[in-house]
């Protein structure tokens, strides 16, 4: 059951707020047919809210016209799905268990500031997230759990601009700092270390070509920095995973009745990875490779 609301309302001719709430009854259920075991079942109701208060407003004057300025505060929150709550080797004799966590809520706030001047657009922002509960599949006991209290901050960059008349071209860069507010895990205190599995920085370039009416070729360039391993949350593993850097092309053919498509992944065949997790010794890591330098045919019909 969902209760929601949202307004919208024009405080003036440049200015513009928005509130919204939510409010939301979850019944959670699950049951291992197979396995007789009290610890394989159970049932959970939760009633997670989340709200929004949003402003934007315009500038003028020194910053020039077209640039508005906007915050944002609010509350947010996430249940776990069914597969998060049911594990076939979760229990201490490595049969099902279904763990019934809370949801993870978070408190969230932003501001930044947007612009656009022809076809040229950009958006700069900060922000900072208060998670509580944060559900995360925990590799040593094979179990998805509730983190501690952790924290996210960062800066995010933006921008479009029709270069040409058949091109365009997107810029986004990241800079994130996730790490635990306080707590423990697996009987060690993880306050203020930095949470596995999130980049500090990322980035993403990419343009699309017109080459004629039917034709349009699309490039990326993808880099992610460095990483904690999972189960890495005392950041005491010598290494980090490394950073790197993927090229995507892809060239698009649009023809009556649908599209044909030809994708090169990986163009320059980088060996890469963008999992890997530290063994509970401490002693060395399991990676998970990516695909070398990829050729797909797609094609789309239209019926």
């Amino acid at each position: 059951r969902v209760l929601f609301r949202s307004d919208r309302f024009a405080l003036n001719a440049d200015s513009q707020l928005t509130l919204g709430a939510r409010q939301q009854r979850v019944v959670t259920s699950a049951r291992d047919r197979m396995n007789a075991a009290s610890y394989a079942s159970g049932s959970k109701t939760s009633s997670p809210r989340a709200w929004e208060m949003a402003l934007r407003s315009g500038l003028n004057g020194a910053l020039g016209s077209g640039i508005s300025v906007f915050g944002r505060v609010g509350e947010s929150f996430r249940t776990t799905t069914i597969d998060e709550s049911y594990s076939q080797y979760g229990s201490a004799s490595f049969d099902s268990i279904v763990t019934l966590l809370e949801p993870q809520t978070s408190r969230d706030h932003e501001i930044g500031l947007d612009g656009q001047s022809g076809s040229t657009r950009w958006r700069a922002s900060a922000f900072v997230n208060y998670l509580n509960n944060e559900i995360h599949y925990f590799a040593p006991t094979f179990t998805n759990i509730n983190l501690p209290p952790t924290r996210r901050a960062g800066i995010e960059l933006d921008g479009s601009m029709q270069a040409h008349a058949r091109l365009v071209l997107r810029a986004n860069v990241s800079l994130t700092e996730a790490r635990f507010r306080s707590g423990v895990i697996g009987g060690n205190d993880v306050s203020s270390k930095h949470i596995p599995l999130v980049p500090r920085e990322t980035f993403n370039v990419s343009g699309e070509w017109r080459i004629e009416q039917r034709w349009l070729l699309a490039g990326s360039l993808r880099h992610v920095g460095k990483q904690y391993y999972d189960n890495d949350q005392t950041n005491t593993f010598p290494t980090r995973m490394p950073a790197y850097e993927v090229v995507d092309l892809k060239l698009m053919h649009d023809m009556k009745g649908g599209r044909v498509s030809l994708l090169l992944n990986n163009l320059f065949d980088k060996q890469y990875y963008s999992y890997g997790i530290r063994n509970t010794a401490g002693t060395s890591f399991n990676a998970y490779p990516q695909r070398p330098r990829t050729l797909m045919l797609g094609l789309e019909l239209s019926i």
